[in-house]
């Protein structure tokens, strides 16, 4: 979608990643440190704003971007928990259980300091025009979609 649209993509996982690896400290490190101090989720905020501020047009990718973002169009992919771990295992060649068992965490982690410090249930897709499943549609599939979605927007005018 970023090749097709020719625009960036920020991502509020690699912005909290640069952040752990600044820190020295494991991406469950860190999501266990968030949930007592709001600093960090604040500064992902934060740079992400800054993100946005300097380019024109973008793709931001994050469980809140929905909700902050000034965004034409707010998407959601989604996949079953087994797929997505094993989608991080390949990527950063680690077991799949081991994977699922991480992002599991992880993912308890963000529900609970997304709904304590900004009172979002991130369980609630209402903030999203589409919802698409990345298990069903393959990449360019999804673009497909996404890139009729935005052509439909700029016909009715929003």
């Amino acid at each position: 979608l970023s090749e097709r649209l020719q625009v960036p993509v920020v991502s509020s996982g690699e912005v909290f990643r640069q952040i752990a690896q600044e820190r020295g400290l494991s991406l469950s490190e860190l999501g266990a440190m968030c949930e007592s101090n709001p600093d960090v989720d604040r500064e992902v905020d934060e740079r992400m704003r800054k993100a946005s501020e300097s380019m024109e047009s973008g793709i931001f990718e994050g469980r809140l971007a929905a909700h902050f973002a000034a965004a034409d169009l707010r998407v959601w992919l989604k996949a079953p928990p087994s797929v997505r771990a094993e989608r991080i295992a390949q990527r950063e060649g680690v077991d799949a259980r081991e994977a699922l068992a991480l992002m599991l965490e992880r993912e308890s982690s963000e529900k609970k300091r997304y709904e304590q410090y900004y009172g979002i249930d991130i369980d609630d897709l209402g903030a999203y025009d589409v919802v698409l499943d990345s298990h069903v549609f393959d990449p360019l599939q999804l673009t497909d979609v996404v890139m009729c979605c935005i052509e439909v927007l700029s016909l009715v005018g929003r």
